[in-house]
């Protein structure tokens, strides 16, 4: 089980608000196929460490507290199948689930995921940097469809991103990854599975097989 949180703790503090990978505190966090809240609580811990010292609220401005947890099963080869990222100068997260059926044929199942989220932080940030000159917004899907395409271990994942930028959240998800907002401790949303079939998400990869980054759902969410 892997997944990354973020925390937003607004100057003064405000009652919870949270978009998991988005919204008065906002805290995200990003989780593969758990239907159990447990593991957002990270992204509540954070917040709860962030200063809280009061302020007027015309002044008040968002900062973001980022956390990470891979949890591979004991019995996993090389820490599991799973991996993600956090790029605190893009403020971007994100996470992958390497397809396990990989292992039936002697390839590391773990190692497309793992490098895909590699390559999806140093994207982020060379894309972060370009977009600030353009004085455009940074574009998860674009994170996401740039580091596919200079992936090229053998293997496929989900996988899920998300930009957090001033008081926007924009993600991507393809397959069965996604992330889950959080307001008031309670779960109210979550980002729907893609599947062709029972068991069978979409997953990107290297090959022709495998779907495109591009069939992924986009979402944006504006932060309160």
């Amino acid at each position: 089980r892997t997944w990354a949180s973020v925390s937003l703790r607004p100057r003064p503090r405000f009652p919870w608000a949270c978009s998991g990978v988005a919204s008065g505190v906002v805290g995200a966090a990003l989780a593969r196929r758990s239907e159990r809240l447990a593991p957002f609580r990270s992204a509540h811990a954070v917040a709860e460490e962030a200063d809280s010292a009061p302020k007027d609220k015309a002044s008040v401005e968002l900062r973001y507290a980022h956390g990470m947890e891979i949890l591979a099963h004991p019995h996993k080869k090389n820490g599991g199948e799973d991996a993600a990222f956090i790029c605190t100068d893009a403020n971007t997260v994100g996470v992958a689930d390497g397809v396990g059926g990989w292992a039936e044929k002697g390839i590391d199942a773990g190692a497309y995921a793992r490098n895909l989220m590699d390559n999806a932080k140093q994207l982020a940030t060379a894309l972060k940097s370009a977009a600030d000159e353009k004085s455009i917004p940074l574009d998860a899907l674009r994170v996401l469809v740039g580091a596919h395409r200079v992936t090229r271990d053998p293997g496929s994942a989900t996988a899920c991103v998300a930009v957090f930028e001033g008081s926007t959240m924009r993600a991507t998800n393809i397959g069965d990854s996604g992330f889950a907002i959080i307001r008031q401790r309670e779960l109210c949303f979550k980002s729907p599975p893609q599947q062709h079939s029972f068991n069978f998400p979409y997953q990107i990869g290297f090959g022709s097989d495998a779907d495109h980054p591009a069939m992924a759902d986009r979402f944006e969410v504006e932060l309160r």
